[in-house]
């Protein structure tokens, strides 16, 4: 866009980069909008990946000038203040057109999909799925996010360009694979995790979202457990649960009994009686509330995946 361009020479003319008081926020978005800072998007393994050009816009609409101009000393020339109005315009009226689920976000997730998997689709259920990815928009922020079932967060914060979005899919799947384990190492991770849990409670019936957490340490690598450290402590994500549960829910059944959470229990019921845990349904198609796990001895195995 002419008008970005004329800032960037404006930008360049003045050494505008080199001016820029150390702290507060311009010495991180004006690189952004001049193409030499990193995207705001959070997930993808490039961590050093310039920004979309339309994230560029978006900070530029967003920049004041005014302000800018006070903290380098230096006087703004009107063609940049009237040319970043027109960015403003044009920006207002990308989103405002996006913001609709059929001409707008509907239509570039449906795009994205058929470039990734060389279909075009409507979705299922007004939803967008790549296998047990789900292709999310944020209408607040404008942004995109795949979704291990619509609800565990693996990259986030991506704009809106086709490039981005499709590469967020690859960096997610590879994620996915990356903390899949075998069934057998999950399975010992998962009794642990239980064990850790049912003692914390002091009962046998067990909040599933309680082992998720513990199994953030029950799986950690034999390095920590044979010199226990922060530095030797992996960032396992919430996701890395789930995804080992759904990939050993044969295993997970013999030893365990998954209960559905009742509506009483669920955020239905009112923020302090939610204790339910998402997992993914059987059909692929977003999540359903479960409560507890409890450890299988006489009893007849578990709801979740029959």
């Amino acid at each position: 866009m002419t008008e970005l361009e004329d800032f960037c020479t404006f930008a360049e003319k003045i050494r505008l980069i080199e001016i820029l008081p150390k702290g507060g926020n311009l010495s991180s978005v004006v690189p952004r909008i001049l193409g030499k800072g990193r995207t705001r998007a959070e997930g993808l393994y490039d961590e050093a990946k310039p920004p979309a050009l339309i994230e560029r816009l978006q900070e530029y609409g967003r920049l004041n000038l005014l302000d800018l101009g006070r903290a380098t000393n230096r006087g703004i020339p009107e063609p940049i203040t009237m040319g970043q109005q027109r960015v403003k315009s044009s920006i207002a009226e990308m989103e405002k057109k996006l913001a609709s689920p059929d001409d707008g976000w509907g239509r570039f997730a449906r795009e994205v999909l058929c470039k990734i998997g060389g279909e075009r689709t409507s979705g299922k259920q007004g939803r967008y799925l790549l296998g047990p990815l789900e292709l999310c928009f944020d209408k607040k922020t404008m942004s995109w996010s795949w979704k291990l079932a619509g609800a565990y967060p693996l990259v986030t914060k991506l704009p809106n360009d086709i490039e981005f979005v499709c590469q967020g899919h690859i960096d997610a799947s590879r994620r996915m694979d990356e903390v899949r384990v075998c069934s057998e190492s999950f399975m010992g991770a998962l009794k642990i995790a239980w064990l850790i849990a049912s003692q914390r409670c002091g009962s046998d019936s067990v909040l599933i979202r309680d082992v998720a957490s513990a199994y953030v340490v029950a799986a950690q690598s034999k390095a920590f457990w044979d010199k226990p450290s922060k530095q030797n402590f992996a960032d396992i994500p919430e996701a890395a649960f789930v995804i080992n549960l759904m990939h050993s829910v044969d295993d997970v059944r013999k030893a365990f009994e998954l209960e559905k959470a009742g509506i009483h229990q669920t955020k239905l019921a009112g923020k302090d009686k939610d204790i339910a845990f998402e997992l993914p349904r059987k059909d692929g198609i977003g999540t359903e509330p479960y409560a507890t796990i409890r450890m299988r001895n006489q009893l007849t195995g578990s709801n979740y995946g029959n």
